[in-house]
């Protein structure tokens, strides 16, 4: 077994007790499914596993009542240096109110994260019991607090409506689109003559260049040719990792059962693959995770917005998803082409001192006018949450 620290709070006639478990093989995977939401598919047992597998094992911070267990959450240290997994780096106009070093909850590097937990009578005080334990164990590491990036908005609130301690700063947002009974049809028949005539153009320019779309499993035979593409995009924008980190992923997933839930949609030219995005499939939702290219072959076939918008409507249509969740990426393009520009919060919890409420009500009132500005009405109503 793991090495645990142990923190009791007598709740009516039970008792709710908080264990840190250095691996997640230690936790049942069934009851921790049983509490994921479907939008919370990084969080996921499976996901975290292949993790593990292929970047190593992480703690796990998790709390447990008289039925079994009612929250948890992985635990990393973040990417001080990095832009994305950095308190420095996504709150810059804020740098004096936070210290050097957090313990970070969520998936490693994953821009959807959600608490999981129960929905039922004990979510209130589980959700207390887990931030407070987070924030001794922080405490405990000689470390500012606790905190969880990417969080939707209403997910965050909720916590701090729970926990007065913590506080919730808006610092990004996700592209998801509702997928119609109808599909890509139904969608482009809902658009203005303007937004359907260019994704019209978009998907006659993929196909004039002699593209053929095809949806694959995610077999190993696969792995090498879907890593060279995947790592190309990936160095495109800044990564150091290699192919062979890529393939490492797909083995992690392979051994945890995860990549039973993803599909490929190729895009094939000349005999060759051109580009590939690769989903999960997650309860009723589609969750679109990497997209690779060949960029020695002229890339003005908009096959990043076939693969990854409009065939993806297609296919979670046909197969009965409701929700294709589109990360944080390309915000403007995704929203040009029908996605809803969902909010998403750090809660953060200090050891000491508490940041000034002044200040983070500033900071999320201008974060709010930055995005009312720039997208207008493809936001989602969560976004008037804060300004309420």
């Amino acid at each position: 077994m793991g090495d645990f620290t142990h923190a009791d709070l007598k709740f009516h006639n039970y008792e709710l007790k908080s264990d840190i478990s250095r691996s997640i093989p230690y936790i049942d995977r069934h009851e921790w499914d049983g509490l994921t939401a479907d939008d919370n598919f990084y969080n996921s047992y499976g996901w975290l596993a292949s993790l593990e597998d292929a970047q190593g094992p992480t703690d796990f911070l998790t709390v447990y009542g008289s039925s079994g267990l009612l929250a948890g959450c992985a635990l990393w240290a973040g990417e001080p240096e990095g832009t994305m997994f950095s308190t420095q780096a996504l709150f810059p106009s804020m740098s004096e109110h936070w210290g050097n070093k957090f313990l970070w909850g969520g998936a490693r590097r994953s821009t959807h994260n959600e608490v999981v937990c129960t929905q039922g009578v004990s979510r209130r005080n589980a959700l207390r019991r887990f931030f407070y334990s987070a924030q001794k164990y922080a405490g405990e590491r000689k470390l500012s607090g606790f905190l969880i990036p990417y969080m939707p908005l209403k997910r965050a609130l909720e916590i701090v409506g729970y926990v007065p301690e913590t506080y919730a700063l808006l610092h990004s947002a996700e592209a998801t689109m509702p997928v119609p009974r109808g599909g890509l049809a139904e969608m482009l028949g809902s658009w203005n003559s303007h937004e359907r005539v260019r994704s019209k153009a978009e998907i006659a320019a993929f196909e004039k260049y002699g593209n053929r779309a095809r949806w694959l499993p995610l077999t190993s035979d696969l792995d090498e040719s879907i890593a060279t593409l995947i790592t190309n995009n990936r160095s495109r924008y800044g990564s150091t990792q290699d192919r062979q980190w890529m393939i490492r992923n797909f083995q992690g997933q392979r051994k945890s059962g995860v990549i039973h839930s993803a599909i490929a949609v190729l895009a094939e030219r000349e005999n060759k693959i051109s580009a590939v995005t690769v989903f999960y499939k997650f309860g009723s939702s589609l969750h679109a995770r990497y997209f690779g290219s060949d960029y020695t072959l002229a890339d003005n076939d908009f096959r990043y917005f076939v693969l990854t918008y409009y065939l993806s409507l297609e296919y979670a249509a046909f197969h009965g998803l409701k929700k294709c969740c589109l990360s944080t990426s390309a915000l403007e393009a995704k929203a040009k082409r029908g996605s809803v520009i969902e909010p998403l919060a750090v809660v953060v919890i200090p050891c000491d001192p508490p940041l000034r409420r002044e200040a983070v009500e500033n900071h999320n009132r201008l974060f709010y006018e930055d995005y009312e500005r720039r997208f207008r009405s493809s936001l989602s109503a969560d976004w008037k949450i804060i300004t309420n």
